[in-house]
This record gives structure tokens, C-alpha cells and sequence, in this order.
């Protein structure tokens, strides 16, 4: 299997062929379970009086906020680039205050009060991640962000992927914010628990923990 070029050849691939395993097509990552940390951060944030709109940057198949209690009146939006994908969530999980878009890849997302985007720095190299510092985050007054810290378990599995192309490059997010002139207000740091990870084609089995680092960034309020 050779590698994808774009985001949305590598993530309609790994939708289509359920890549990350048969719990959801997300992955186990995405399930609540796993990311208490990260959706306590979300909650606090979609609470403020002045969030009355949210954007989902990379919603995936928006297995991590089925049951989340979003605040009476707040709209939330799910961008991701897969087009089978958002069909099947506007199908499945549309609500009067949920939707879902398809948008892109490198297209702008629509306006919001509050960003969310959650493992998406890991599937790019270091020049998407200045673009969306420089480009998108300066259009929302507020941002979360949540992305892999590396250990060597699970660096090793991942270069065995096939699926993936040589761009997963690791470097510390904080640091390039810093670069783009933006602080983090707040960070938090969190570890899944010990879980298998690998199902599909070309995909290996291998159990190790992983690190999370959850930024809130603020332009406004």
C-alpha cells in the first residue's frame, strides 16, 4: 500500500478501511473515555457566556461529544475533510444546534466563537502547523488545542505504518506558537490508558500509553 499525499486521501482511506480499529472509525482515541481531561478543558471553555458558537476542526466521527452536554443555545460545527465521513455524521448525529461541514483541505473554516481541534498537529509537518498558527487561530477569540506527546513506543509503531507518509515529524507545538506570537493560557497534560492499538490492513498490534498536551489559547475575552 503506498503512502497518501493529501489529508483527505489519507483519512478517506483509513475511514473507509475502519484502519483504526472496529470501536470507531476515529479510533480508540477518540472515545470519552480515554480524554477526561481534554473534554473538562472543552466544557469549561463552551460554559463562558461569551462562546455561543464552536467549531470542531478534524471532527472525525464525532465519537468524542456523542452525549456531551452542549450549553442550552451554543451551535456546534464539525469541519473534517472526508466527504463519506460528514455524510454519514449530518445522517447520524444532526441536531438543531449540530451540524457538520465538509471543508477542504487548506480552506479556511467558518467562523466561531471558540475553536476546537484535536489530534490534528500529529498528521502534519512543521509548515501546515505555522499555517494554521498564522492563518487560523488569529480568526477565533479563543482555542483548544490537544495533539500527541511522542514516546518511543509509539514512535516505533509508527514508522511501521505504511499508511502514513514520512511527514510525522515531531516538534513542540508550544514552541511554534511562541514563534506566531501566541501564548497558551493553559495547558494540561494527560495520559490514555494503556490500550491496544492496530486493526486493518498492514496495521501491527502493539499495547503502549500515550501522552496528550491540551492548550487553550486566547486572542479575546
Amino acid at each position: 500500500m503506498d503512502s497518501r499525499d493529501t489529508d483527505k486521501e489519507l483519512f478517506t482511506y483509513i475511514y473507509e478501511k475502519r484502519i483504526w480499529g472496529d470501536v470507531c472509525p476515529s479510533g480508540q482515541s477518540a472515545l470519552p473515555s480515554v480524554n477526561p481531561e481534554y473534554l473538562k478543558v472543552v466544557e469549561s471553555e463552551v460554559a463562558s457566556p461569551h462562546v455561543n458558537s464552536v467549531v470542531d476542526y478534524g471532527c472525525g466521527d464525532y465519537s468524542l461529544f456523542q452525549g456531551f452536554g452542549w450549553p442550552n443555545g451554543l451551535r456546534y460545527l464539525g469541519v473534517d475533510v472526508v466527504y463519506e465521513l460528514i455524510g454519514d455524521n449530518l445522517q447520524l448525529y444532526t441536531e438543531p444546534n449540530v451540524s457538520f461541514k465538509l471543508v477542504p483541505e487548506g480552506d479556511m473554516p467558518p467562523a466561531a466563537d471558540l475553536l476546537l481541534c484535536k489530534d490534528v498537529f500529529q498528521y502534519w509537518d512543521v509548515e501546515k502547523v505555522l499555517w494554521f498558527c498564522r492563518e487560523v487561530l488569529p480568526n477565533y477569540r479563543k482555542a483548544v488545542l490537544a495533539y500527541d506527546l511522542p514516546n518511543s513506543d509509539y514512535l516505533s509503531w509508527r514508522k511501521r505504518q505504511k499508511q502514513y507518509r514520512d511527514f510525522y515529524s515531531f516538534y513542540e507545538p508550544k514552541a511554534i506558537m511562541g514563534l506566531c506570537g501566541l501564548n497558551p493560557e493553559n495547558v494540561v497534560e494527560y495520559t490514555y490508558p494503556r490500550y491496544e492499538v492496530g486493526s486493518g490492513e498492514n496495521m501491527d498490534i502493539l499495547e503502549f500509553t500515550l501522552d496528550k498536551q491540551v492548550m487553550v489559547i486566547s486572542n479575546g475575552y
